[in-house]
C-alpha cells in the first residue's frame, strides 16, 4: 500500500517536528513557560544572535538538491581536475 507523503516538493509538508502539544509538554516536564526562556536559560548570552538573520527565501526541495548536485558536479570537477596535477606532479605525466 503506497505512502501518501502529500506534496513530493515540498520538504517542509513531509517534515516531521514537535507539535504545540509536544513542545508543550517539554516546557512543562521543564518547568518553562516558552521557547524563548528556554533558548535563554541554555544557549549563553554571548554566543546568542542579538537582531534578525537576513536569509533569502525558502526553496522547494527540487531547487535545494539541483543546488547540491551542481555543486557536487563543480566539487568532482575541481578533485578529478586536482587528481589529474598531483599525478603528473608524482609520475611526470
Amino acid at each position: 500500500m503506497p505512502v501518501d507523503f502529500g506534496s513530493p516538493d515540498a520538504f517542509a509538508d513531509r517534515h516531521i517536528g514537535p507539535n504545540g502539544d509536544d513542545v508543550a509538554e517539554m516546557l512543562r516536564v521543564l518547568g518553562l513557560a516558552s521557547l524563548d526562556q528556554l533558548v535563554t536559560e541554555t544557549v549563553p548570552a554571548d554566543i546568542r544572535l542579538s537582531g534578525e538573520l537576513s536569509l533569502p527565501g525558502a526553496v522547494t526541495e527540487a531547487e535545494a538538491l539541483a543546488v547540491v548536485r551542481a555543486s557536487l558536479i563543480i566539487g568532482s570537477r575541481s578533485l578529478s581536475s586536482s587528481t589529474t596535477r598531483t599525478t603528473a606532479m608524482h609520475t611526470g605525466k
